[in-house]
């Protein structure tokens, strides 16, 4: 059994700093990237990644695996330092936000902390995927200057059919009663809460657009199928909570995907070839969507786009 995700003691006040005088792979004058989620995973990937350019602030809510992705970064070279962080409390990730501040100018927000549905139960899924997105944006709002750009991870599974007719009830996850309300539409099943947190994710995203526009920011999302990483194969593993097991048997590219594929994607997003994209989800998924639409029989469409039923 997977333990609990939600940490239960104060904000962290430990954070580890590891420095080079000169590296050549991670210039000081780039800018910084944050990280959330970095301890493992695509957020570990995307720190590999940012950091051969970008000096990196790092946060993950178990200290175990960001000291060890910290001292990882360290062994190739790359600057980088970190907090542990649950984004889930804005105070937490304020604090996150405050620490990025301090390092210099932000470059890159990749938003990558969250439950897959065998983590957790519905509410606290949508308190992390969901809720946890809108703490992340709402504290780095005031840092964005024109260039910069945030990246979020939502999912294939916010893509399911018919997802759209819960829209109503995707505003803004501080709403009073709307966490209750997502709990009850999805009858309390996590598989359920996870891809209505993910589309959750996606709206979020959109309706952010024009305010990251007026600060000359950009805003993506970017939506994996099943990744080769401890909670994709958590998912797709005897007793996985969701769907992924049925996604990889209807993903026309017949395989996972690697954690750095779908941190080039969102090394891609960031560079100015990318400079109109904004308010948009990316779908990197094998062709898993298109494979239920398309070529999955009726059962395992229905199984796939009508979880809730």
């Amino acid at each position: 059994m997977p333990r609990p995700w939600l940490p239960t003691g104060a904000l962290i006040q430990q954070s580890w700093t590891f420095e080079r005088d000169i590296v050549e792979t991670a210039s000081a004058t780039s800018g910084i990237v944050a990280i959330t989620g970095a301890g493992s995973g695509i957020g570990l990937a995307a720190a590999l990644r940012f950091g051969r350019e970008h000096r990196l602030v790092l946060c993950d809510v178990e200290t175990d695996n960001l000291e060890g992705t910290l001292e990882h970064l360290r062994q190739r070279g790359i600057a980088a330092s970190g907090l542990t962080c649950d984004v889930s409390r804005l105070d937490s990730t304020e604090a996150f936000a405050e620490a990025v501040r301090r390092q210099g100018e932000l470059a890159v927000v990749f938003h990558a902390a969250g439950l897959s549905p065998s983590m957790a139960d519905a509410r606290t899924l949508l308190q992390v995927n969901y809720l946890g997105t809108a703490n992340v944006l709402d504290s780095f709002h005031s840092l964005l200057h024109p260039g910069a750009v945030t990246i979020c991870i939502a999912s294939m599974s916010g893509h399911r059919r018919d997802l759209d007719a819960f829209d109503d009830l995707l505003p803004d996850p501080r709403t009073p009663g709307i966490l209750e309300s997502l709990v009850e539409a999805a009858r309390n099943q996590s598989s359920v809460a996870y891809a209505l947190s993910k589309r959750g994710v996606i709206r979020m995203v959109e309706r952010r657009a024009r305010d990251w526009a007026n600060k000359g920011a950009r805003i993506v999302s970017i939506s994996p199928g099943v990744v080769d990483t401890p909670m994709g194969r958590m998912e797709t593993g005897a007793g996985g909570a969701g769907n992924a097991a049925l996604a990889m048997k209807n993903t026309p590219l017949g395989r996972y995907a690697t954690a750095d594929e779908i941190a080039a994607v969102a090394e891609f997003l960031c560079r100015s070839e990318a400079g109109f994209m904004t308010g948009c989800d990316v779908l990197v998924d094998g062709g898993a969507v298109a494979g239920f639409r398309h070529h999955a029989t009726e059962e395992a469409r229905r199984a796939w786009d009508h979880p809730w039923r």
